[in-house]
């Protein structure tokens, strides 16, 4: 009898055993993996079944989503909603159905009226108009209007696994005003007497928040307590204009000097009212405030933690010693410090805020420099060089000299702008398009064999050009970026239509070159130069049709004989992407924050 006993009691622990992991025991064991921050496992398909009973903690809900196994590398995906740790398991325990079918499943608690009455309403939104597109490489794509029809004729019912369509999944269509909240060019803004300042008529606040040289005082000062002097802050500009003076070796590549920097140094100094060599004067910065940048779309996936936020951007243009526009952009690119999934909500939620205000209003100015402040001063970011939030200072000019050049700077621990390498951007000897002045053959080789060998992580767009070519050993990214000749029709290619020197993947061959500065500021989106056009004094920027709205055939003819005709309106796509970030974060709505981590996917560009 005893011994029957022991088998049964044997046997009952086996049975719990083969039970665990209990959902518990996942949460306490189970990390979050941070390296799917920029680059996640994307769900290809959503589902939702409404549990016929709740469970004892409530649950009344099964999510489960389709996910690459392969990717993920095991049983079990952990994200964090809003500071809350969730586990998706595909172990065939708990919530899930069948070990190792890629549907990763978790059990929630949710408001199931409150979700058909939303899913409803992005379906009526979404079939109102025949127009409605999603974007996929920043180019648009119509929606699957079938999908949608479908799912509004079958309602939510208990025990059915329902499919949702993925473009449900996003936020309620945006109703911002991209001038006031995206791409701020307006003269009351960018000519604002209070923070900006005109060196030729002295009209302004020289020490204005968004004044070239207070940027500058800024980035110069090691931190809040220890502002730049007028001559360390006159220095730091000099030191960093002179990197075009000589010429420069970045990652391999030969960046030529550019001697004409040393007129505009010469105005500066000039207007200054010193010699050669003498103090740069910040007031006299002969650089114009052009726009103001929301780049919150440049996040990383708030589920996986983050240490990217998107940026802030304010664009200035060069002005010559008559305060007329230069073909000379300068880009301050401020990276968000925001780690919380609410703080970055909060950020977005300041700027759809200015929706309610007058364009360059006081109140909207004032509005306005209160978000800047949070990534412009010094001491917004403790853990980088000088506690400034800068990411990197990206320059676009062909006004000092030939050809159009983009370059790169990062603020090092030295306390000073270096030149480093473009991201994204190989060295242009490797280009089989106008390859003028080295030798193509090998290099043009190398190219093709990189982008054929990492098709699929350039396709799902989470590759990143090398410093290195770890197949070849040779360096690899650029040093500069520039093409010669017309740039408007600049592109990133191999070369013939077979061979060791082809590119084979269409689509691949055009996201890798859309991903580099000098195609993206040329051919694939038909734009010469620059995508925001310098303009003087009293007269507003004008913007590429990447930004505003453009079709454009595919530049290398592919595939050939029919090539891709592909929809660019990237300021439309950052203002879904605004209405999705605000409509599907941090809800405390399980089912949409959960959908919402799993189907976004960073764009992981630099444009």
């Amino acid at each position: 009898m005893r011994l029957h006993y022991c088998l049964l009691l044997i046997a009952a622990t086996a049975m719990m055993a083969c039970e665990r992991p209990t959902y518990q025991e996942l949460l306490e064991k189970i990390d979050v993996r941070p390296e799917f921050e920029m680059a996640p496992p994307i769900a290809q398909g959503i589902s939702v079944e409404i549990l016929e009973e709740a469970t004892n903690d409530g649950n009344n809900l099964k999510f489960v989503a389709e996910l690459d196994r392969e990717k993920i590398g095991d049983d079990y995906l952990a994200l964090i909603l809003d500071g809350e740790k969730v586990v998706l398991r595909d172990d065939g325990k708990g919530a899930d159905d069948q070990k190792g079918d890629g549907l990763f499943s978790v059990l929630i608690k949710d408001d199931v009226d409150e979700i058909d009455r939303e899913l409803s309403e992005r379906s009526r939104l979404n079939l109102s108009t025949d127009s409605t597109f999603t974007f996929i490489n920043r180019s648009a794509q119509p929606i699957s209007r079938g999908s949608i029809e479908e799912f509004r004729s079958n309602k939510l019912v208990p025990g059915k696994l329902t499919k949702v369509p993925l473009d449900l999944v996003n936020g309620r269509k945006g109703l911002s005003d991209q001038k006031k909240t995206l791409m701020i060019t307006d003269l009351a803004v960018v000519e604002d007497p209070t923070r900006t300042f005109n060196p030729c008529t002295g009209i302004g606040n020289p020490g204005g928040a968004w004044t070239f040289g207070e940027l500058m005082r800024q980035l110069a000062s090691p931190n809040p307590g220890a502002i730049a002097s007028d001559a360390a802050v006159s220095s730091f500009a000099r030191n960093w204009l002179n990197t075009w003076s000589v010429g420069n070796t970045v990652n391999g590549e030969n960046v030529p000097a550019r001697a004409n920097v040393a007129n505009l140094i010469a105005d500066w100094e000039s207007k200054s009212g010193s010699g050669p060599g003498g103090l740069l004067r910040m007031e006299f910065a002969p650089f114009k405030l052009i726009a103001i940048v929301n780049r919150l779309d440049l996040r990383g996936n708030s589920a996986y933690g983050f240490s990217n936020a998107g940026e802030g951007r304010l664009v200035f243009n060069a002005l010559d010693q008559a305060c007329n526009p230069l073909e000379f952009t300068v880009i301050f690119e401020y990276g968000i410090n925001k780690r919380s999934c609410s703080a970055v909500k909060a950020f977005a939620q300041e700027w759809d805020d200015l929706n309610a205000l007058t364009l360059g209003s006081v109140p909207y100015n004032n509005a306005l420099e209160a978000i800047t402040d949070q990534f412009t001063l010094s001491g917004t970011n403790p853990n980088k060089p000088n506690e400034s939030s800068l990411n990197q200072i990206r320059t676009n000019e062909r006004a000092i000299g030939v050809p159009w050049e983009l370059r790169e700077f990062n603020l090092m621990a030295s306390g000073q702008l270096e030149i480093v390498d473009v991201k994204q951007e190989p060295a242009v000897k490797f280009n089989g398009f106008n390859p003028v002045g080295v030798s193509p053959v090998a290099n043009v080789q190398e190219l093709a064999n990189w982008i054929n060998a990492n098709t699929p992580s350039i396709l799902a767009n989470t590759y990143e050009v090398p410093l290195v070519n770890s197949t070849t050993g040779n360096d690899f990214r650029g040093g500069h970026s520039l093409f010669v000749g017309d740039n408007v029709n600049a592109i990133w290619n191999g070369r013939g239509s077979a061979g060791a020197q082809f590119v084979t993947n269409d689509e691949a061959r055009h996201v890798f070159s859309l991903n580099t500065c000098s195609a993206c500021h040329g051919g694939e989106t038909r734009t010469q130069f620059t995508h925001i056009e310098p303009s003087g004094f009293g007269t507003e920027a004008t913007l590429s049709g990447f930004l505003t709205g453009i079709s454009v055939i595919d530049p290398a003819n592919r595939p050939a004989g029919s090539p891709a005709i592909r929809n660019f309106n990237d300021l439309l796509r950052r203002e879904k992407d605004l209405d999705n970030l605000l409509n599907s974060l941090c809800l405390r709505r399980h089912f949409f924050e959960l959908a919402h981590q799993l189907t976004f996917r960073p764009i992981h560009m630099t444009h």
